[in-house]
């Protein structure tokens, strides 16, 4: 997971989840288990979106050049990645909650408490 994901994201997951009182075992379908999945695909669709998101991207755009003599800049990457990125950040938690359906649904309350 790239460091932003795994140092901040995750850890307002993991907050959220305590909060709700969904812990890994017997409460994890409360609604963590659909949080941390929603997390984990979110976070990989956003470092695909941009250029310099990932280590991996730089590198696919130097093969790509190397091999294809196609030369992916910065906004040429983003304007190649971003309606797919786009489409699945839009789909992918629905999907993700008619798959894992959580207990709590209603996270009306964790929002008056802040």
């Amino acid at each position: 997971m790239p460091s932003a994901a795994g140092g901040v994201i995750f850890q307002i997951t993991k907050s959220a989840c305590t909060a709700s009182g969904s812990e890994p075992g017997p409460t994890a379908n409360l609604i963590g288990r659909f949080l941390v999945i929603v997390d984990f695909h979110s976070t990989y669709t956003t470092s695909g979106i941009y250029l310099t998101s990932m280590t991996a991207n730089p590198l696919m755009a130097e093969f790509a050049k190397k091999i294809a003599h196609v030369d992916l800049t910065w906004g040429l990457w983003l304007a190649g990645s971003i309606v797919p990125g786009v489409l699945t950040l839009l789909t992918m938690p629905w999907i993700v909650m008619r798959m894992i359906k959580p207990e709590i649904v209603d996270t009306k309350p964790a929002r008056e408490g802040c």
